[in-house]
């Protein structure tokens, strides 16, 4: 949201400058002045989708990781036990699968649309988190 709006006041200062016809060495400095400031905050907007989305993919690898522990727990266990946890199983690769094909995405969005996509992916992972902590206690 703060990206934004110093985005939008920067591009009016700037929309401003470059109605000016005959600029003056403070103008043209100023203009340059907003085009770079602008170029830093859209960096900056960059970078942190950028650390959001290697701090997902770290969670997601994370509990990647347990799911092939409870995959080796599946072909230990019998009978029903057995298909309980493998449906549970299933369920959570799905959503795991789902989520890392939205964090593909993360990176690739205009900066309107980061903060939908950012409250997406937090509630997914808030979900897929809550489907692995249920599940933990089948696994144990």
């Amino acid at each position: 949201m703060m990206y934004r709006m110093i985005a939008c006041s920067l591009a009016l200062s700037l929309v401003t400058l470059v109605g000016c016809e005959n600029k003056s060495p403070e103008m043209k400095k100023a203009e340059k002045e907003v085009k770079e400031a602008t170029s830093a905050v859209n960096d900056a907007a960059k970078e942190k989708r950028e650390e959001y989305r290697a701090s997902m993919q770290k969670k997601v690898d994370d509990a990647e990781a347990k799911m092939k522990e409870w995959k080796k727990k599946i072909d230990d266990a019998k009978g029903d036990t057995k298909v309980e946890m493998q449906k549970k199983y299933d369920a959570l690769e799905a959503k795991a699968n789902e989520f890392k094909t939205n964090l593909k995405d993360v990176g690739n969005n205009s900066k309107t649309a980061w903060d939908d996509v950012k409250s997406g992916m937090d509630k997914a992972w808030t979900n897929l988190s809550d489907s692995m902590k249920d599940a933990a206690d089948s696994f144990k």
